[in-house]
């Protein structure tokens, strides 16, 4: 049951009564992430809404987002912290207080005043605690398709015939791609060499996992068992499939625009060569080590016995 309805305008100052497709797309994409965004971080993921597209009126080209929420069982509030009170009021002038149970409308306020502020200032205003990388991007997204459409002249965010950004300004709302660090993923696996490397060169190898037969490719970062191949300690077999190694594997990680990304897989060490035992898995491993072990049934434990 809907409960509510706000009006979320993007105007464009065109000529004609019209805009690309591209433009609408992204411009719906956009506000989508960013609404996803600030829900999220600002009323930890529990607001429910859906956005639906109101038909535009006549002159230029206002596209008119319809904010929908719905009932809820339990009092919504924002979560509280100094930062969001602050964020509230660098985008909205108004403290979270003033909203009251209006959530629909706090988080129109807070999209309309996130997409009129230029980079360099929402930056100020915006904490790194508060997550809001992937609508940093859309927004990017959404002026950039705007600087590429030569024929939009201003953007403003009410229905008035006013269009306060002007499209050489457009710049000024484009950011930098934003990243953060994240720890990586440490997996064991029992692998077949598909594909090694037999000269000194930094290239990947391939391993095929015995359990889930999942095509493996990592850089070796293990130099002691490296050498110990290229000088013929481990000699490698000819035939595709014939070597067999236990190894730990780290999956290096990063957030970018909100997204989490690979940056690299490697090898960390290399337990075992064939039957050849190189060295003992430590308890010291990695935290939240997994092991990629052959499951078996109840019944095919019976028969163990």
């Amino acid at each position: 049951m809907v409960s509510d309805l706000k009006k979320l305008h993007i105007h464009y100052d065109v000529k004609d009564h019209f805009i690309s497709m591209d433009n609408f797309s992204t411009a719906s994409n956009a506000i989508q992430k960013i609404i996803d965004d600030l829900s999220k971080q600002v009323f930890g993921g529990r607001l429910r809404y859906q956005l639906v597209i109101i038909p535009p009126e006549e002159g230029t080209f206002l596209k008119t987002v319809g904010i929908c929420t719905f009932i809820a069982n339990v009092t919504l509030v924002p979560l509280t912290s100094d930062y969001i009170t602050g964020v509230f009021e660098e985008l909205t002038s108004h403290s979270p207080q003033y909203y009251a149970s209006n959530h629909v409308r706090a988080i129109r306020d807070l999209t309309k005043g996130f997409l009129s502020k230029e980079t360099e200032d929402l930056e100020k205003c915006i904490p790194r605690e508060l997550n809001l990388d992937r609508a940093f991007k859309a927004k990017s997204d959404f002026y950039t398709s705007c600087q590429t459409n030569k024929k939009i002249r201003g953007l403003g965010f009410d229905d008035s015939k006013d269009f306060p950004i002007k499209s050489d300004h457009f710049k000024n709302y484009i950011s930098k791609d934003k990243t953060r660090p994240l720890e990586s993923d440490f997996v064991i696996y029992d692998a077949i060499l598909t594909s090694p490397v037999t000269e000194d060169k930094n290239f990947q190898w391939d391993f095929e996992d015995t359990v889930t037969g999942q095509k493996i490719s990592a850089y070796m970062h293990d130099e002691s068992f490296k050498q110990d191949v290229l000088n013929g300690k481990y000699p490698i077999k000819q035939s595709e499939s014939s070597d067999t190694l236990k190894i730990l594997v780290e999956y290096q990680k990063q957030e970018r625009n909100g997204e989490v990304i690979k940056r690299e897989t490697c090898i960390k060490t290399v337990y075992r060569f064939n039957d050849v035992e190189i060295t003992p898995i430590l308890k010291d491993l990695p935290k939240g080590t997994k092991f990629q072990q052959i499951l078996t049934t109840p019944m095919e434990k019976f028969w163990k016995h």
